[in-house]
């Protein structure tokens, strides 16, 4: 009886030494970051302060701000779009990516933090390829369109044939020198990040006869934070759910985002 009383007192002895390690090894101390080497202004890119090239941007100052609240150190990196998606989701070389749209693909490979900013989807097309603009445009005709995007990115809201889109590009720049090339017929992007590219100083839509208008339809599309689907990336998530929460009740976001962009434009942190 002895003995029996001696091998549970071992056993649960043993279980409260495995869960005190698993928590130690879950209390995160170290967070490696990563996004789009193509940029995504206002919301990442790269900034040259005292000729040092930084990351900056309203999704790297709100996951700095919810980080360091919590004493927990941090590195970013900016390799391609698709590297970073790679190395999130198998839990290696980074922990978390800073933008992320929503899609049911996704959704079973990552998890989602709350949405912490919006974005409008705009067409972008030229005056001479489309003189009446695209008001009038039937969707049956548009389908016959190509629409060039980006490598890698979620373009599943435009309900648009795959053999009709155009997404080789890796960078906003080519993707708009085929615009104006006459490899594409037209452009699909987020409005706001059109405007954080002319605040960082490159106007994408100056050149002239440059047109531009919302796409039909579509609601305010929601940017998200991606974590593996581990315990650390469980615990992270948790994190910073509750980080965007507190900022957004405070204002905090806005704020934060006013700071990168003139707070009269369209550029919010909610719908």
């Amino acid at each position: 009886m002895r003995r029996r009383f001696t091998r549970f007192v071992l056993a649960l002895l043993w279980l409260l030494i495995v869960q005190g390690v698993y928590a130690a090894e879950t209390e995160l101390s170290f967070v490696r970051i990563c996004d789009d080497a193509g940029e995504w202004p206002p919301y990442t890119f790269y900034r040259v302060e005292n000729g040092k090239k930084e990351v900056a941007g309203y999704a790297v100052d709100v996951a700095r701000e919810i980080l360091e609240s919590n004493h927990i150190k941090y590195s970013i990196e900016l390799p391609s779009w698709k590297r970073c998606l790679l190395e999130v989701r198998k839990a290696r070389q980074f922990d978390m990516l800073l933008n992320a749209s929503y899609t049911e693909e996704r959704s079973k490979q990552y998890l989602y933090s709350l949405p912490y900013y919006w974005t409008h989807l705009y067409y972008f097309y030229l005056q001479q390829r489309f003189p009446d603009g695209l008001d009038q445009v039937e969707k049956s005709v548009l389908d016959t369109y190509v629409i060039g995007g980006l490598s890698g990115y979620n373009y599943t809201y435009l309900d648009h044939p795959s053999e009709s889109m155009d997404t080789d590009s890796v960078t906003y720049d080519h993707l708009f020198l085929k615009l104006r090339s006459g490899r594409v017929d037209l452009i699909t992007a987020d409005y706001e990040i059109m405007q954080g590219f002319v605040h960082k100083g490159l106007d994408l839509i100056a050149t002239p006869g440059m047109r531009y208008s919302p796409i039909p339809n579509s609601p305010p599309q929601g940017y998200h934070m991606l974590f593996p689907r581990t315990p650390e990336g469980e615990y992270l998530k948790a994190l910073m759910d509750a980080g965007i929460i507190k900022m957004q009740k405070e204002g905090r976001l806005q704020e934060i985002l006013d700071s990168y962009i003139n707070p009269t434009g369209q550029v919010r942190s909610n719908p």
